[in-house]
């Protein structure tokens, strides 16, 4: 073995051991699309659905349509590949980065989005 093979395995043995290897796989990765959750409401009231935003005060996910609910009708929020969240005194916080739209829209932004759906305005969900 010559000095050139030698350097040329050490370089490939440098190569493979700095590589990382995860068992979680691409499901670990924030989407831009936002992700799928599975929303639990008061009343027993579940959802299947795409985080959108969520402000101190509302909770946005699509669910065929638009929909928007007030946090405190919120029991729990499970994010699909990452866990569960049902703390309100950090709901907003922890999920915020899997929103599809973290930092929300403007109004035309919002008109926009409403028109891909097909919708004039919000589904608002009621309490209980």
């Amino acid at each position: 073995m010559n000095a050139r093979d030698a350097a040329g395995i050490v370089l490939l043995c440098g190569v493979l051991l700095s590589c990382t290897v995860s068992e979680k796989g691409p499901r670990e990765v924030l989407k831009a699309e936002g992700e799928s959750v599975r929303i639990e409401l008061t009343g027993h009231r579940k959802f299947a659905a795409e985080l959108l935003y969520l402000n101190d005060t509302s909770l946005y996910f699509l669910s065929e349509v638009v929909h928007r609910v007030a946090l405190t009708e919120v029991v729990s929020v499970k994010v699909e590949g990452y866990g569960l969240f049902n703390d309100h005194a950090v709901l907003r916080d922890r999920l915020e980065p899997y929103c599809r739209y973290p930092k929300g829209l403007s109004d035309a932004q919002w008109r926009q989005l409403l028109d891909h759906y097909g919708q004039k305005e919000l589904v608002e969900l009621p309490g209980r």
